[in-house]
């Protein structure tokens, strides 16, 4: 579904929302294990845990681990942060559902030299949260991909899979790829258009 469309350098940006996105949890490889517990939906990670496990497990001292809210009203949303004061029905449609967490083992040898610093667990921590971040986009539809028309109406590239706000990377790559089709362009008539003549 096109949402919107640009014009740069006499292109045409198109861009749509992504019908078929690739499952975050599923599809890529992760830091973190995301254990949810949820009646209707199946969120997060695949596991065998049952909630009284999972507690002790992110209890544990060798791990690192970031509550899970899920908000479901009009839309479905996953935070590292409750939703209570920050979104609409939240006191009714908003509940922790479970943890994003990660071994300090793992930490280590993902960012550390050998030993667990603080930080190492900073940056455990950051990229829990960026795993939040990406799969709340894929819950939201929040995936998107580009068409870019010639001036003449030919497409001339497209890409799939762009999570988050369209205007922070895909666009700004729709530009880059722009410039340098006309910087081509523009060779070709510098160089070898007057051979031609």
């Amino acid at each position: 579904m096109k949402v919107d469309e640009q014009e740069y350098k006499g292109y045409i940006i198109e861009i749509h929302q992504d019908d078929d996105p690739l499952n975050p949890r599923t599809e890529w490889d992760n830091a973190g294990t995301m254990i949810c517990f949820h009646k209707r939906y199946n969120i997060g990670d695949k596991h065998e845990m049952n909630l009284e496990e999972t507690h002790e497990y992110v209890e544990r001292q060798d791990v690192i681990s970031l509550p899970l809210y899920l908000y479901d009203h009009s839309e479905t949303s996953i935070s590292t942060r409750s939703f209570h004061g920050r979104a609409h029905q939240a006191k009714w449609d908003s509940r922790q559902v479970g943890w994003i967490a990660v071994t300090k083992e793992k930490a280590v040898h993902e960012w550390g030299n050998k030993n667990f610093t603080k930080r190492v667990r900073e940056r455990a921590l950051a990229c829990l949260e960026s795993e939040v971040i990406t799969y709340d986009q894929f819950l939201r539809g929040e995936v998107y991909g580009f068409i870019i028309n010639d001036p003449d109406g030919d497409k001339v590239d497209s890409c799939w899979g762009f999570y988050g706000d369209p205007e922070e990377y895909m666009v700004p790559e729709c530009k880059s790829l722009i410039d340098h089709i006309t910087n081509k362009e523009e060779h070709f008539e510098e160089n070898i258009a007057p051979i031609l003549m």
